[in-house]
């Protein structure tokens, strides 16, 4: 298993300890280097964090630092500002003495302590030089995250167990952290502390020695969150915790094997998602309804009959061995109403998601849980359709009215009739419609919209 996860980190420009090619040529060439200054800078970059980021960079993209990495894509390891540190074992072993050094050390100087760790944990493998702290930065990291000295500390902290369980691959850290992690979420008064201890958990949970009914455990309370928009945890409204839940039952769902029996219910809640007004909540719901697709069907197997018919209607969709994979084949629905969820979809891919976005206004949900298409509902569009007829039909009659008598007075004269007409007429009329549409309180955008787009409702005038 470690000989596999390190190939992959080596595919993806991620480095491996000199140590592990030529142990002494290492030692003695980066003591020759720095011996002079490696203790004295050592601590140095460790508060500064060596530059990489910069503490200015650390502050203001804290949230950034909230992200679970394991969501993130390979192209972000493409550039290596570390493929030069040659001394990155002596600094990773100097920082691990600061972490776990607790009583001697501030909190500022933890914080700088944990984001170097973050650092080199990301873009080298570290699984040999913290093979025999394992258990000690666990309880470092716990400590940081329960003590909560700072939002800053606690968000590294969090993050720093996220590479350690990667990159560990021990099956106890789950078990070591899941009460704490989960009270965390629960009580931290800090949204990033909660969204960086949701990416945590997931993180954890996957790669910290868990089984499938301790996963299913936790995908239900991040559907908790997800259901009452943050509300279960005391984060009403906040869209990073929401975005952050979404992800994590993604990432723990891709390790399920079986979701058939919770699949509609999930992407009913996810439907509704769908209507938030925050773009990653969309996309987030978005990928997870896929998800949920995508393990509903299967490989086709050899004792699999496939009715030509349903073959006719479902196209060339579950055919993948134009890609050169097998054959898929649908075992269960993954949604009752795929066409109303296609239409929903396609409201956001092209663009018109601001009637999806606005839930509330765009779409009416009835006793059964369908949500319908119409901004107001079709009682409302007849109104409209009614109220507009009623505005020009009283428009022109009144501008009749008040032109007759004009028109009268000067019959005599029938070489003003024709001038008088083409002045008075348009005028008196304009200006009787724009009075009876102000009296009405002007035409809605959604009314226009019922008499142009809507066959339907403009049925009245017929």
């Amino acid at each position: 298993m470690h000989d596999l996860r390190r190939q992959a980190l080596l595919e993806s420009r991620k480095t491996v300890s000199r140590k592990a090619a030529s142990r002494e040529a290492s030692r003695s060439t980066s003591r020759v280097a720095s011996a002079q200054t490696s203790r004295q800078n050592s601590r140095q970059s460790s508060r500064a964090a060596s530059r990489y980021p910069s503490d200015d960079e650390d502050e203001g993209n804290l949230s950034d630092e909230t992200e679970t990495w394991s969501t993130g894509s390979l192209d972000d390891l493409a550039d290596n500002p570390e493929s030069d540190n040659v001394d990155w074992p002596e600094e990773l072993a100097d920082c691990m003495q600061d972490i776990l050094d607790r009583k001697r050390s501030s909190v500022q100087g933890r914080e700088e302590s944990l984001s170097a760790f973050c650092r080199l944990a990301k873009f080298h493998y570290v699984e040999e030089e913290i093979r025999g702290s394992i258990q000690d930065l666990l309880a470092a990291f716990l400590r940081s995250i329960k003590y909560e000295g700072s939002v800053r500390e606690s968000v590294l902290a969090l993050k720093a167990l996220e590479f350690l369980a990667v990159t560990a691959y021990d099956d106890t850290i789950y078990d070591a952290v899941e009460s704490l992690l989960t009270k965390t979420i629960r009580d931290s008064t800090s949204g990033l502390i909660k969204v960086a201890a949701i990416n945590c958990l997931g993180t954890c949970a996957y790669f910290g020695g868990t089984s499938e009914d301790a996963k299913m455990d936790q995908m239900n309370m991040l559907l908790d969150i997800i259901t009452s928009d943050g509300q279960s945890i005391e984060a009403s409204a906040d869209y990073g915790v929401v975005t952050a839940a979404l992800q994590q039952w993604g990432f723990l769902a891709t390790d399920v094997e079986d979701l058939e029996a919770d699949s509609e219910e999930v992407v009913e809640i996810l439907i509704e998602q769908l209507a938030s007004v925050d773009s990653n909540v969309q996309i987030a719901a978005g990928e997870n309804i896929a998800l949920l697709y995508e393990k509903s069907y299967t490989p086709q197997e050899e004792e699999d009959e496939i009715d030509e018919d349903e073959l006719d209607e479902e196209g060339e969709g579950g055919d993948s061995s134009a890609s050169g994979g097998p054959k898929l084949i649908e075992r269960y629905p993954a949604y009752h109403d795929k066409y109303h969820l296609e239409q929903i979809l396609a409201s956001l891919a092209t663009g018109r998601f601001g009637c999806v976005a606005g839930y509330d206004e765009g779409f009416t949900e009835d006793r059964s849980g369908r949500i319908q298409e119409g901004g107001e509902n079709e009682e409302f569009d007849k109104k409209d359709s009614q109220d507009i007829t009623t505005q020009v039909m009283v428009g022109f009659l009144l501008a009749f009215v008040v032109t007759l008598p004009l028109m009268l007075i000067h019959t005599s004269k029938i070489r003003h009739l024709f001038s008088l007409k083409a002045v008075v007429f348009p005028i008196a009329a304009l200006g009787v419609v724009c009075w009876a549409m102000s009296a009405n309180g002007g035409v809605s955008a959604g009314a226009l919209q019922a008499t142009t787009s809507k066959p339907s409702s403009t049925a009245v005038f017929a």
